[in-house]
């Protein structure tokens, strides 16, 4: 499997951080923020998943070790739901400041971003900062010298940054329902957005090389 950024798009319940994590299960190492503190038995997790790791948001040290010291293979994920906002910016910072090049050679790191809309706003003190080490690691994670890919999780059109969004290889576009939401997808395809008002239960559409699919039922 090649390492590519995607991004998943979708109202809430319509499976889009199901989607990303079930692609990430043959991934040899994820690092998976999570402000929902979702990502563990017993709290929305699809049946049968497992991470290897689960840190508290108090406990952002024990990530970075992990990334940097850790096993060639693990699924981790981070709580940060009790983080303020200035904490999540720091750490997703520090993440992607490590991310790059701890992966053994040959084998890469997936680093997903769940709520993009919450781990960093559009607008506000200190949103251009949490975006930035994102952006970089989106154009240059693939790069033999880095090994990461980025998936951005996000339940509206509008929170994901059309640069981010230009630079994944693929985009999986679940319901959406606001105005704004759809303008932002008319932005890409005329229609895109009412195709995508139309959309039923888990079914998406999927925008890769610049062509859309769909809809496409999910596994």
């Amino acid at each position: 499997m090649r390492p590519e950024n995607a991004a998943f798009i979708g109202m809430p319940g319509t499976g889009k951080s199901y989607s990303a994590r079930l692609r990430c299960e043959a991934h040899p190492r994820v690092v998976y923020l999570d402000p929902l503190d979702s990502a563990y038995a017993g709290h929305s997790a699809r049946p049968g998943e497992r991470w290897s790791h689960v840190f508290s948001a108090g406990n952002l040290d024990g990530l970075i070790h992990l990334i940097q010291h850790g096993p060639p293979s693990f699924r981790a994920t981070y709580q940060a739901g009790e983080l303020d906002r200035a904490d999540r910016t720091e750490a997703i910072e520090r993440v992607c400041a490590v991310v790059g090049g701890s992966a053994p050679r040959g084998s890469w790191t997936t680093l997903v971003i769940d709520e993009i809309g919450v781990m960093f706003p559009r607008s506000g003190a200190g949103a251009a900062a949490a975006v930035e080490p994102v952006e970089r690691l989106l154009r240059v994670g693939r790069h033999p010298r880095h090994r990461v890919c980025v998936y951005l999780i996000s339940q509206r059109a509008v929170d994901l940054p059309p640069t981010m969004r230009a630079l994944c290889e693929v985009v999986q576009i679940r319901r959406q329902s606001e105005r704004v939401d759809l303008d932002r997808l008319d932005s890409i395809e005329r229609g895109l957005g009412e195709r995508a008002r139309q959309l039923v239960d888990h079914d998406y559409l999927e925008l890769r090389d610049g062509k859309i699919t769909g809809p496409l039922s999910a596994v």
